[in-house]
Parts: structure tokens; sequence; C-alpha cells
């Protein structure tokens, strides 16, 4: 039987039986859905031209429905697209959403962003900092890093196929 999250009703995967990685991608799917409809109700709306923006304000890229900020008051140009007013004025907007990336390993020295994800110690991490990993215990212990899933427990069960875990 599935257990779900108090208030969003998420399905929580139990790492003990399989298939957990579905019940785990459906979650997933469901955090970035509530996400997106949270920003969405917070008056966000599709970029558009000649608009006068305020900091802190939210836009819409329409081409992906990446989420960005605006930094810099500002009117948007008469014509063309959100990514060329991007390009154009750099300083302008941040991106508020970073599609989480698997980095694998964990590895000494490499450079980590925001989101990717890594596996140490049949553990996954996601990152919280920007950084290059130095001493794992010390990013760790510094925040840079949060966990994801541990499965630790499970290397050598029948439900664990060690092969499967990077994937």
């Amino acid at each position: 039987m599935t257990t779900y999250t108090r208030y969003l009703h998420i399905p929580i995967a139990d790492f003990a039986t399989k298939p957990w990685h579905a019940i785990l991608a459906e979650a997933i799917n469901q955090i970035d859905v509530s996400i997106y409809h949270a920003l969405l109700n917070q008056d966000t709306e599709i970029w558009d031209n000649s608009v006068t923006y305020e900091i802190g304000e939210f836009a819409i890229d329409e081409n992906d429905g990446s989420f960005y900020v605006c930094l810099v008051e500002h009117t948007s140009a008469s014509t063309g697209t959100f990514t060329a007013a991007r390009t154009a004025n750099p300083t302008y907007w941040s991106s508020i959403t970073t599609r989480p990336e698997s980095q694998g390993e964990w590895v000494t020295s490499t450079a980590y962003l925001v989101n990717n994800f890594v596996v140490k110690d049949y553990i996954f991490y996601v990152c919280n900092v920007t950084h290059t990993s130095g001493v794992f215990v010390d990013d760790l212990a510094a925040g840079y890093w949060s966990i994801l899933a541990d499965l630790s427990g499970y290397v050598g069960s029948q439900n664990v196929i060690e092969s499967q875990v990077y994937s």
C-alpha cells in the first residue's frame, strides 16, 4: 500500500519494494506541478513585449515554461523574444527554475551547480550551493548538499540491484 504526504498527497516511495523508482518519479512530477501552479497563482504571467517589469516580479518564458525573476526595473523591448531580451540584458533577469541534473558518483575537485544530484555510498544528494567539491564530509557539513534518498540500508537486498542504483 502506498502512503502519501499530508498536504499535497504526494506518494512516498518505499525503497524496500518494487518498483520504487516509478513511485519516486511520480512524486517528483507532482512536486514539479505543485511548484509550477504555486508560481502561477502569484500572478506570474508569460513575458511580453512593451511591459514595465519591477524588481521581484516574475515572468514565464513561453518557449520552455521556465520562470524568471526581474532584477532590474525596466520596460521590455517592443519586439523580439524573451530569450533575446535576456541575452541583450543579462543582468535584468535571473532564472528561478534550474532543472535537476545527475552527475553520477560524487567526485573531489568537481564543479557542482545548484540542483545537480550525485550518489555517494548509495545515498543520493542534491546540491544546494554552487561550489567546487573538496572533502565530502566538509561539503556536507557546510550545507552544500541535502539527502534526496538514502538507499544505503537496502544495498545487497533483493529489492535493490546495484547496477540500477545510479540510473
